[in-house]
C-alpha cells in the first residue's frame, strides 16, 4: 500500500532516524521507508543541531512531550510580550518529513494536559498541516496511543482524544498529506481497538480510502489481524466489496492473515457467492490462492467448505494451487489439496507438474509426498526435462538423491541432454560429484554414466564441449579422466579447444593443451583455427598461450587471411602488436592476398595501427587498391586528416599521392587535399622540395603533384612499377645521367582530360584561387613553379609578343601622322585653269593617296601575322599537348 508512517526516534548521535512500517502494497510486502537528505530549517534552528537536542528556542516542544504544564505556562508567560503565540505554532525543523509542531510532541508523549494548555495558548489546529509537515497530531495518537513512549506516562489516549476532538475541535476525517490516510487508517494499522472505537463513534468515515492505493481501514484491519476492529467496521457499514487499486478486496487481505474469524466475518457479510469468493485481483490471484501461498491451512479448509457447492467452476478459478504449495515447500498444504481432489498431474504454462516445482526448488518433503501419492516421476515439461533433470539443473542434491532411486537415469531432454550433460551445462558441481563418484552407484549404473561422457546432444556437443564453454575447472577435473580422446568435433566442427578459446577460458585452454595439442591448428566449419578465434575475441593472453604451444601464426582461412589480417580489421592495437612482434619476418609474404590492412586501419581511424603497419613495410603494400581506392583515397574520402598525415610519413608516400586513371578530373589526392585539407597539401608541397647539397645550395623542386596534368595508363604503370608520368622520380641522388633525363615526360603519359578548359579549371593552382588558399599560393614550391614558368620560354614568348605589337602600333601611328588631311587639296586648286588641267589633276591624285607605295604591303603583312597568331591560339586549344603553357617548362 502507499500508506507512509514516519516516526522520530532519538538515537545516540545528533541525527534523527526514520522508522519504517512495513505495509502491504498491491498484495506484496514492501517497505514504505524512503531515505531523504537532512535539510536545515529555514524558520528556526533545528532541534538536532550540534548544541544539543533541546535548545532554548525549542523548549516548548520539550515541555509538550514531557507534559510539563507548569514549565510550559511559565515559559509562555515570560514571553507574553514577545509574541508567545508564535512559540506554540513553531515547527522544530524545516525538513519535509520530520517537521513537527508542539502539538505533535504532546501527541507523541500522550501529554493530554500539555496539549490542552497549548490549545488554550492558541495552538492553531487548522494550520498544523502544511508543506513541511505531512502528519497530524490525531494520526500520531492513533499510531502510538497504546505504546509507552515516555517514563511515568499516566494519561490515557482517551484523555488525549478528548482534548484533540472536543477542545481542539480536530476533525476525525482529516487526512495526512500525500497518502490521504485518516486517523482510522492508523488505528487499524496498529490494531488500536479503543481509539478505533472512539473514532467510529465520533463519525469517522469507515470507507475512506487513500489517495493512490485506495486502501480502506477495513483492508488494514484484515491485513494486520484485528478481528475486533474488523467487526466494528463491518457493524459501522464498511463495504466488504470495495477493491483497492490492485484489485484486492477485504477477502484478499483477510486470506493472508492467520485468522479464520476475520475471513468468516467477511464472507458472512458479503455472502458466499461465487463471484465474491472466486474474485481475482489484478495479479489474477483469488483469496484461496493467497491463503495457499501464505500457508494458511485453516483458512484454506474453511474456504474449501464454502466452495464445495460450486463444483468444477471453483477449480477453474483456482488453478495451480498445488504448484504454489509445492514451490513453497508446504507439504501439509499439498496433502490438504490432494485430499480435496486436486490433480497432482496438473500442468502449468511451462508444462511442469507439481513434482517438477518441488524438484526445482529442492522441497524434499513435498517430493516425497508427491512420490508417495504416485505422481508421474517421468513427466516431461515443454523442454523435455523430467523432475530429476530439473533438480540437477538447479544443483538440488537432496532432491536428486530422493528422485534418483525412482527415476529413469538415461532420460534425455528434447535437446538430447543427458543428466550428466545438464549437470555440466548448469555448473551443478554437487550433483556432478554425486554422478561421477563410482561408489555412489551400482556397476550397471556406473557403466551408463561413463557412456554419458561420450553421448552428444543434438549439436553434437559432448559434456567436455559444454564444460569448455562454461569454464568450470572443478567440473573439468571431474570429467577429464573419463576421456581418452579430447579432440572430438561438434556440429560446427569445433573441438573442446575451439570452444574454450572462443569463450575466453585461458586456464582451461592450458589444461587441454597440456593433454593434447593435436587440435591447435584444426579448422572449424568456418575455417577458423583456435588462433583465429582468439584474435576475433581480442584476447591477448589467449593468443600468447596458443603461440607458446605452437599455433601456426601464418595459417590462412578461406579468404587467404592470416590472423594478423583479422586483428587489423578488428582494430585492436594490443593484438596487432603481439602478432607483429611474433611474426616470422622471413616467412611472411608480402603477396597480393585478399586483405587490405591499411584500409582496415583507416576505416577504424586508428593512427597507431597505421604507423605500426607502415613500420612493418615487409607486411603491407601501401599502393594496394580495394575497389579502385588506395588507403590514401579512403582516408581522403572519409576526411580523416590524421590518417592522411600518418600515411604521408612513409618513404613511399609518392605512390599514394600520384594521380591514377581511376581518379576523375576533380578527385585526385592533391586536389582533395587542397579543397579539404590545405595544411596537408602544404606538407606535400614541402616534401617535394629536396635540399641535396647544402654547401652548394642545390635545391630540387618536384612539380609532379602541383602540375597535375598527366596520368600514366594502368598497363604502362604495371610494366614500369609506378604511376609516375615522368622518367625520374628518385630525388635523393642526382648523377650526370639522371640530371639529363630527370623530369622528362614519358612517351606513354596521357593528358588526364581531353578538354583543356577542364584541366585549367581543375588545375591545383586554379583550385587554390577558387578555395582562397592564399597560404598555399605563397608556398615556396608554388612560387618556384610560377617563376620557372615565367623565366622559361613563356617570358621570351611574352616579350616577343609585346615587341611585335609595339612595332605594329608604332608603324600604324607613323602612317596616320604622315597623312595629308583631305581638306588641304583645295588650296592647290585655286589656280586652276584650262591650260593647266592635266598637271593639276596629276598633283591632286598624288595628294589623295594617303600611304606611300610600300606602306600598304607592310600593313597587310602585319594583318596576316595577327590572323596566323589567332589561328595558332585556337589550334592550341584543340591540340594543347604540343603548345600548352605547362609543357613549355619541359621543352625548356
Amino acid at each position: 500500500m502507499s500508506l507512509k508512517i514516519w516516526v522520530k526516534k532519538k538515537n545516540h548521535g545528533n541525527n534523527d532516524e526514520s522508522l519504517p512500517l512495513h505495509l502491504a502494497e498491491n498484495g506484496k510486502e514492501t517497505s514504505c521507508f524512503v531515505n531523504e537528505p537532512d535539510r536545515k530549517c529555514s524558520i528556526t534552528e533545528s532541534m538536532t543541531s550540534d548544541t544539543g537536542k533541546w535548545e532554548p528556542k525549542n523548549l516548548v516542544h520539550r515541555y509538550a512531550f514531557e507534559n510539563n504544564v507548569e514549565e510550559l505556562r511559565k515559559f509562555l508567560k515570560d514571553r507574553a510580550n514577545e509574541q508567545w503565540y508564535s512559540e506554540v505554532n513553531k515547527a522544530d525543523s524545516g525538513d519535509d518529513r520530520y517537521c513537527m509542531y508542539p502539538l505533535h510532541y504532546a501527541a507523541l508523549g500522550h501529554s493530554a494536559d500539555a496539549a490542552k494548555a497549548l490549545i488554550e495558548a492558541g495552538a492553531d489546529m487548522s494550520e498544523i498541516l502544511n508543506k513541511r509537515c505531512f502528519i497530524r497530531p490525531f494520526h500520531m495518537t492513533a499510531l502510538y496511543g497504546e505504546w509507552e513512549t515516555r517514563t511515568g506516562k499516566k494519561e490515557s489516549q482517551d484523555e488525549l482524544f478528548d482534548v484533540f476532538y472536543k477542545q481542539g475541535r480536530m476533525r476525525v476525517d482529516k487526512t495526512s498529506a500525500g497518502t490521504g490516510s485518516t486517523p482510522l487508517h492508523y488505528a487499524c494499522l496498529r490494531k488500536n481497538v479503543a481509539l478505533a472505537k472512539k473514532l467510529i463513534n465520533a463519525g469517522a468515515n469507515v470507507n475512506a480510502c487513500e489517495t493512490d492505493s485506495l486502501i480502506t481501514p477495513l483492508h488494514l484491519a484484515c491485513e494486520y489481524n484485528a478481528p475486533e476492529v474488523v467487526k466494528m467496521l463491518l457493524d459501522a457499514g464498511a463495504n466488504v466489496l470495495f477493491e483497492d487499486s490492485a484489485g484486492n478486496s477485504a477477502l484478499h487481505y483477510a486470506s493472508r492473515c492467520d485468522s479464520v474469524e476475520i475471513v468468516k466475518l467477511i464472507v458472512d457479510k458479503a455472502g458466499d457467492s461465487q463471484d465474491f469468493l472466486c474474485k481475482k485481483n489484478k495479479r489474477q490471484c483469488t483469496a484461496l490462492q493467497l491463503a495457499v501461498e501464505h500457508d494458511r491451512h485453516f483458512i484454506v479448509e474453511y474456504l474449501f467448505t464454502r466452495h464445495e457447492k460450486f463444483g468444477s467452476a471453483f477449480g477453474n478459478h483456482n488453478l495451480h494451487l498445488l504448484h504454489i504449495a509445492a514451490k513453497k515447500g508446504f507439504s501439509n498444504m499439498v496433502s490438504l489439496l490432494c485430499q480435496h481432489g486436486w490433480n497432482i498431474e496438473e500442468r502449468d504454462k511451462d508444462g511442469r507438474t507439481p513434482l517438477h516445482m518441488a524438484a526445482l526448488y529442492n522441497q524434499v518433503e513435498v517430493v516425497r509426498e508427491l512420490i508417495g501419492r504416485k505422481a508421474d516421476i517421468e513427466a516431461e515439461d515443454d523442454l523435455g526435462y523430467t523432475p530429476l533433470l530439473g533438480a540437477v539443473s538447479k544443483d538440488n542434491l537432496e532432491a536428486v538423491e530422493v528422485l534418483w532411486k525412482y527415476s529413469l537415469i538415461t532420460a534425455l531432454t528434447f535437446f538430447g541432454d543427458s543428466v550428466l550433460m545438464v549437470a555440466v551445462k548448469e555448473n551443478a558441481v554437487k550433483c556432478l560429484k554425486f554422478l561421477l563418484v563410482k561408489e555412489n552407484h551400482t556397476e550397471e549404473v556406473w557403466k551408463k554414466i561413463e557412456q554419458m561422457t561420450e553421448l552428444p546432444n543434438l549439436d553434437l556437443d559432448t559434456p567436455l564441449h559444454i564444460v569448455s564453454k562454461t569454464g568450470n575447472l572443478k567440473a573439468f577435473d571431474l570429467l577429464i579422466n573419463h576421456y581418452i580422446d579430447i579432440n572430438m568435433r561438434n556440429f560446427g566442427q569445433k573441438t573442446p579447444l575451439h570452444v574454450a578459446v572462443e569463450h575466453g577460458h585461458v586456464n582451461l585452454v592450458k589444461r587441454l593443451l597440456d593433454i593434447s595439442t593435436c587440435s591447435i591448428n584444426l579448422r572449424d566449419k568456418e575455417s577458423d583455427t583456435p588462433l583465429f578465434l582468439a584474435v576475433q575475441k581480442n584476447n591477448v593472453k589467449m593468443i600468447n598461450v596458443l603461440l607458446d604451444y605452437g599455433a601456426n601464426i601464418l595459417i590462412e582461412d578461406f579468404f587467404e587471411r592470416i590472423p594478423l589480417d583479422i586483428a587489423i580489421k578488428e582494430g585492436n592495437m594490443d593484438v596487432i602488436e603481439v602478432l607483429l612482434n611474433r611474426q616470422p619476418k622471413n616467412d611472411l609474404k608480402r603477396a597480393r592476398r585478399n586483405v587490405y590492412p591499411l584500409h582496415y586501419a583507416v576505416e577504424n581511424k586508428q593512427v597507431p595501427v597505421i604507423e605500426m603497419l607502415l613500420e612493418k613495410s615487409y607486411y603491407v603494400d601501401i599502393s594496394l587498391e580495394r575497389e579502385g581506392m588506395t588507403c590514401m583515397d579512403l582516408a581522403l574520402e572519409n576526411r580523416y586528416e590524421e590518417g592522411v598525415i600518418a600515411l604521408l610519413n612513409t618513404p613511399e608516400w609518392q605512390k599514394l599521392v600520384r594521380r591514377r586513371p581511376c581518379h576523375t578530373d576533380e578527385n585526385s589526392p592533391i586536389q582533395l587535399m587542397i579543397k579539404h585539407m590545405p595544411d596537408v597539401a602544404a606538407q606535400v608541397f614541402s616534401l617535394c622540395i629536396h635540399d641535396i647539397n647544402q654547401e652548394e645550395d642545390v635545391v630540387i623542386h618536384n612539380y609532379e603533384f602541383l602540375d597535375d596534368v598527366f596520368v600514366l595508363p594502368d598497363d604502362d604503370a604495371k610494366k614500369d612499377g609506378t604511376y609516375s608520368p615522368f622518367l625520374w622520380e628518385n630525388r635523393g641522388q642526382l648523377g650526370p645521367e639522371a640530371q639529363q633525363t630527370s623530369g622528362q615526360l614519358k612517351s606513354e603519359a596521357q593528358q588526364r582530360c581531353d578538354n583543356f578548359a577542364t584541366i585549367i579549371k581543375t588545375h591545383p593552382l586554379s583550385l587554390m584561387v577558387k578555395e582562397k588558399q592564399f597560404d598555399l599560393l605563397s608556398h615556396d614550391l608554388v612560387e618556384s613553379y610560377l617563376n620557372g614558368k615565367w623565366n622559361g620560354i613563356t617570358k621570351w614568348f611574352y616579350y616577343a609578343a609585346c615587341l611585335f605589337y609595339l612595332i605594329f602600333v608604332l608603324f600604324l601611328s607613323n602612317t596616320i601622322i604622315s597623312m595629308t588631311p583631305p581638306g588641304s587639296t583645295t588650296e592647290n586648286m585655286t589656280n586652276y585653269d584650262e591650260g593647266s588641267t592635266t598637271e593639276h589633276m596629276t598633283n591632286y591624285d598624288k595628294v589623295q593617296c594617303l600611304l606611300p607605295d610600300s606602306k600598304p604591303y607592310v600593313l597587310f603583312g602585319f594583318i596576316i601575322i595577327l590572323i596566323v597568331l589567332m589561328a595558332l591560339k585556337f589550334w592550341r586549344y584543340l591540340n594543347s599537348s604540343k603548345f600548352m603553357l605547362e609543357k613549355l617548362l619541359e621543352l625548356a
